[in-house]
């Protein structure tokens, strides 16, 4: 055979692999960038996850005993107009007072 044919299908045959691991490097670098972005956004949402549930701790605590005990109503009104509507009986209007 020819050395020159033998290097010229060497060349070939080295560019075709160039060309392969390009390909391979650039989805491999897409996968890793992708990945990059889904821990960053996940660590983002547990930040704010951590600020909402700090928020949450800070209102709970200005709660005064009158507060928690008007939740506490409110929530045993909200069982039994929800026991009244389960079984047929007309819930009664609520006064206007309730909701200040």
């Amino acid at each position: 055979m020819d050395p020159s044919l033998l290097a010229a299908i060497g060349g070939v045959i080295t560019s075709i692999g160039a060309i392969i691991v390009g390909v391979l490097t650039t989805r491999k670098n897409n996968h890793l960038d992708d990945l990059a972005l889904a821990i960053r956004q996940r660590d983002e949402a547990r930040e704010n996850e951590e600020r909402a549930n700090e928020r949450v701790v800070e209102v709970v605590a200005q709660l005064t005993k009158q507060d928690r005990l008007v939740l506490i109503l409110r929530q045993y009104i909200a069982r039994l107009s929800r026991l009244l509507i389960d079984r047929n009986i007309e819930v009664p209007v609520r006064p206007p007072e309730m909701d200040e």
